[in-house]
């Protein structure tokens, strides 16, 4: 009933919070966690700040700005020195990630124009000499392609929060 959601649920955006909280620590998957967000942010009364990171994980490397924002605060509140390093390592794989996500875009809006065959080899390729894009990440890793048609590197890098 209302009179018994109002006593002792006053905040019903709160369950799917906490569970967009545990999906993204607990299950490392940022995916359903923005789902759970998402839903916590229809709910009538939810905090304005929900629609607005909801916002922020939808615009392209939004998730990454999200996640690399998160860490830090963490990385800024964590006084185990064990667990700091854990994060920054993290961030660090999650800055790789963020940097092939933007290339990657950058490659697709390259192919929307005059080139066909799509994300061939040939048009990597012409994509790095055109836009004068190194070879190598800023890390030193090697770029390539996959099957997929997404920029990958040969810098070793960890999956966090489920990107890879």
């Amino acid at each position: 009933s209302k009179e018994f959601q109002d006593t002792y649920w006053p905040n019903p955006w709160r369950l799917p919070l906490l569970m967009a909280y545990m999906n993204l620590f607990e299950f490392d998957d940022l995916s359903s966690a923005i789902r759970s967000f998402q839903e916590a942010s229809e709910i009538p009364g939810s905090p304005p700040y929900l629609d607005r990171l909801v916002s922020r994980l939808n615009q392209p490397g939004g998730t990454y700005e999200v996640g690399l924002r998160l860490l830090n605060f963490m990385i800024g509140t964590s006084s185990d020195d064990r667990t700091k390093e854990g994060l920054e390592k993290k961030r660090e794989s999650l800055r790789v990630a963020q940097f092939l996500d933007s290339v990657t875009r950058e490659f697709h809006t390259y192919l929307q124009g005059k080139h066909k065959g799509g994300a061939t080899r040939e048009n990597w390729e012409k994509f790095l000499s055109t836009t004068q894009k190194p070879q190598l990440d800023p890390w030193g890793g090697q770029l390539g392609l996959d099957e997929k048609g997404r920029v990958t590197t040969t810098t070793p890098r960890e999956k966090v929060f489920g990107i890879n």
